[in-house]
């Protein structure tokens, strides 16, 4: 009786969690699931727990995540990645010594450390050499995770040399890995870089995003290039990509707006 009662307060919480977050709710039941299974004395292997710690990751609990490789006696590559992707960008130091306690770290791993150095290029930039000198072959994953860590650090070249490194590695870029690499332009103002990428984005039949749009309108209203503000806010509108918050500011900023405003009046419609 007492299981049954766990078990239909476990299903409640997960439809209450499954209407605004299916990915918290498979983390509700993973912990219950171990929480009996222990009580049971079940064998548990390093593929269940590695599965538990990704719903947990998953479903916004990385706590939980932790608690449970916590309880490992012997990590393995599996459980050790799966703790390595539950850290967040103030836990980098955690996953890199966990990626150092592996003996032969795999691509995941690896995979899973550079999205934790997000906020740290230097870092990411070393990881990804160490990485190519273990005879392993960095995917578009491992690449823009770097290259969104170079836009954090404003290393754009080093963000744009990483972009071209995929062509010589055989892996062909897609709008997340061209996003990062605009994104890092924008924040370093070199607009008129982003504008060349989002141009070779085109001519290689990879459609832009809002992401991608709106990185190089904020790069030119930065630069206080209106007119190129303007002129990239209609092609994107042309494009049929719906704006977002990001690009509504950077096409009302100070100059842009002066600009719209005077294209207004020009048309016989005044000033309120």
């Amino acid at each position: 009786m007492k299981d049954a009662a766990e078990a239909q307060q476990v299903l409640a919480r997960q439809r209450q969690l499954g209407r605004t977050n299916w990915r918290r709710a498979l983390a509700v039941r993973w912990g219950w699931v171990f929480a009996r299974a222990r009580a049971q004395q079940l064998q548990l292997s390093d593929l269940h727990y590695a599965a538990a710690m990704r719903a947990c990751q998953r479903g916004g609990e990385p706590t939980a995540a932790m608690r449970l490789f916590a309880e490992i006696e012997e990590p393995s590559t599996r459980t050790l990645t799966a703790a390595i992707a539950s850290c967040g960008p103030r836990d980098w130091e955690l996953a890199v010594a966990l990626l150092g306690a592996m003996e032969f770290p795999d691509l995941a791993a690896y995979s899973a450390c550079l999205k934790v150095l997000k906020a740290k290029p230097s870092r990411a930039l070393r990881l990804l050499d160490t990485l190519r000198r273990q005879q392993l072959s960095p995917d578009l994953v491992c690449y823009s995770a770097v290259i969104s860590a170079c836009g954090q650090g404003r290393f754009w070249l080093k963000a744009l040399a990483c972009l071209r490194h995929l062509d010589q590695d055989a892996v062909a870029p897609n709008v997340v890995a061209y996003s990062a690499a605009i994104s890092a332009c924008e924040k370093a103002l070199q607009w008129e870089q982003g504008l060349f990428l989002l141009r070779e984005m085109a001519e290689r039949g990879i459609k832009p995003n809002v992401v991608s749009h709106s990185a190089v309108l904020t790069a030119c209203d930065k630069a206080r290039q209106w007119q190129w503000t303007l002129h990239h806010w209609k092609e994107m509108r042309a494009a049929g990509v719906a704006p977002n918050r990001v690009s509504y500011t950077a096409a009302i900023g100070s100059t842009a707006w002066d600009a719209m405003l005077e294209m207004l009046e020009a048309s016989g419609i005044r000033r309120v």
